[in-house]
């Protein structure tokens, strides 16, 4: 789609760039896909050097509203279990009545508006 307005890619990236809000992230998203691969390391294969050049980082959104910066490499050996505790969430009356499946609701039961987007009315 790009490549019929050649500037267009330029200028949500630089849109990106400047703004850095959620509307130029998700216009410079929509319709992309990435595809990226990287070495696993686990407790057992764990190596500081490597993880010392790591440049992929997780960007975590924190209650207090701040971004914590996790290097990929380390994230489920050093960090996950302790991140999860900080951002879960308790599990909201609706999301009990309407997706557990220990009620014995079948998902033709559940509304599909709900069922698909996750509980949110979206507006057209």
């Amino acid at each position: 789609q790009y490549t019929k307005k050649p500037g267009k890619l330029m200028d949500m990236f630089s849109r990106l760039l400047m703004n850095a809000d959620w509307e130029s992230i998700s216009s410079f998203t929509h319709g992309t896909l990435l595809l990226s691969s990287m070495h696993f390391q686990d407790a057992y294969n764990m190596d500081i050097e490597r993880t010392k050049r790591c440049i992929v980082h997780f960007g975590v959104a924190m209650p207090d509203g701040t971004i914590k910066e996790i290097p990929f490499c380390t994230m489920n050996t050093l960090h996950r279990e302790s991140i999860e505790k900080q951002v879960a969430k308790n599990i909201t009356q609706k999301v009990r009545e309407e997706f557990d499946t220990t009620t014995g609701q079948t998902r033709e039961e559940i509304r599909q508006e709900v069922a698909q987007n996750g509980g949110i009315k979206k507006e057209e």
